[in-house]
């Protein structure tokens, strides 16, 4: 059929019992029109050669097809496919058919209730936009060995559609660019890493479940949500949801260890996206900058003692390594002679108190005198111990006797307290420092430990 200068066929608004049937031999140069049209059973346009010439090769918006709309085997069109609004009481099924929207898109379905599945699969190419924005598919979206190329555009549109089965999106020729899912809803993504190309939109895609082999370990699917366009990557524009969703859907499948995964992946794009200490933009600058700053560094120490919550068994570790380090300070702090009784009935005991006393040694017994080794240091006295006197100070409601009855000598100030702090400097004063420490960390692990027991720290898997 040659419409010459506009339609090839126009049958708008027309009510067909039975089935319309364009199918193998039939060739139409210019636009096919069934706008409104209602049909009883099927649309059949297998191995049709449709030419929309400078406009749509077929155009069926707000068409009622009780039955299924066959666009394959064979199928080609040269101009949009348009079923805009379209209803279709089972299945659209267009694979192997291949499309060119010239310099238009390929497929247009936006608002389509489709109660079937829709097929664009076995070898099914498009050149140009596939739409289906609010569409309505009440069993499968089969994109299975596609290819989808949206040129300059996006290459699926499938913003707010409505999926109540599977979306098969896998083994496709190549990897289609510029999917956009925004705000769209599947019951099942079943999917590969290769089909995805970059710049995908993925803010509000819900999906229940990843089925049929799709990958779950957390690097496979962390991959696929950094090919997101890079505009939601910032911090202006970052996107949550997408994190939430894929964390959300791992745990409740029961893979815990992927979920964590993601949630600490998540944390670090916050931060890397400058949203950690976000403050009202009505704060004074000075203001949000005393909030934002702290808020970054406590951010990422929570990450290194306890993995922002997920990781509680590493600050058992850190614990650990805090404690051997400094007792291996306090034990060479004591053959110094840097450790002493802090109990004042020691000093009582003048002779004990001069034999132990380092300063008081001769040259050759110098490394051999100290409080730690000193053989006159009465028994009943609590002896030292470099990993009991660490483990008291480290846990701040523990009493083990060591830190009550021993501490480092420290020289008498000799300045202020600047000349103090920067020139009288000894090994002595770093002892009192690794002290210090260890007493602050003490506390902020131990307090740490019991949120975690408590479940104030208790990162959802969610």
């Amino acid at each position: 059929m040659d419409g010459q200068d506009s339609n090839a066929l126009s049958a708008d608004g027309a009510m067909i019992k039975g089935s319309v049937f364009l199918s193998a031999g039939f060739t139409a140069s210019g636009k096919v029109r069934l706008l409104g049209v209602q049909i009883g059973r099927n649309l059949e346009c297998q191995g049709a050669k449709l030419d929309g010439k400078d406009g749509d090769a077929l155009s069926a918006d707000r068409a009622l097809i009780k039955g299924d709309v066959y666009l394959g085997n064979g199928f080609t069109a040269t101009g949009e496919v348009r079923l805009l609004g379209a209803q279709i009481g089972r299945d659209l099924a267009c694979n192997g058919a291949k499309l060119d929207g010239k310099d238009g898109d390929a497929l247009s379905a936006d608002g389509a209730i489709i109660k079937g599945g829709v097929f664009l699969s076995n070898g099914f190419t498009s050149t140009g936009e596939v739409r289906l924005l609010g569409a309505q598919i009440g069993l499968d979206l089969t994109c299975t060995g596609a290819k989808l190329d949206g040129k300059d555009g996006e290459s699926l549109s499938a913003e707010g559609m409505k999926v109540n089965g599977s979306f098969f999106f896998r083994n496709l020729a190549t990897p289609a660019k510029g999917v956009n899912l925004t705000s769209a809803s599947v019951g099942r993504l079943v999917d590969d890493e290769a089909s995805w190309g970059d710049q995908l939109t993925l803010n509000g895609f819900v999906y229940g479940h990843l089925a049929g082999g799709a990958p779950t370990d957390a690097q496979t699917r962390l991959s696929w949500l950094n090919k997101q366009h890079a505009k939601f990557t910032g911090a202006e524009s970052f996107r949550p949801q997408p994190w939430k969703q894929l964390q959300s859907v791992l745990r409740n499948m029961g893979h815990v260890e992927d979920a964590r995964q993601v949630a600490i992946a998540f944390e670090d794009r916050l931060r890397s996206s400058n949203l950690v200490g976000q403050t009202p933009a009505t704060w004074p600058t000075l203001m949000r900058a005393a909030y934002r700053y702290p808020s970054i560094v406590l951010h990422f120490s929570f990450k290194a003692l306890m993995g922002y919550g997920y990781r509680p068994m590493r600050l058992g570790i850190w614990m650990v390594a805090v404690w051997l380090v400094c007792a291996g300070v306090y034990w060479w702090a004591a053959l110094q002679g840097v450790m002493a009784p802090s109990n004042p009935l020691v000093f009582q005991n003048l002779p004990t108190y001069q034999s132990c006393k380092n300063s008081q040694a001769k040259p050759e017994t110098k490394n051999e005198t100290n409080w730690y080794l000193c053989k006159t240091l009465p028994e009943e006295y609590t002896g030292f111990s470099p990993l009991a006197y660490s483990l008291d100070v480290l846990l701040p409601l523990v009493n083990l006797q060591q830190e009550t009855d021993w501490a480092p000598l420290i020289p008498t100030p000799k300045g202020s307290w600047y000349q103090e702090l920067f020139a009288h400097w000894t090994f002595n004063h770093f002892v009192r420092f690794v002290v210090w420490f260890e007493i602050l960390f003490g506390w902020v692990a131990s307090l740490l430990l019991v949120a975690v027991v408590s479940g104030l720290t208790k990162r959802s898997d969610e």
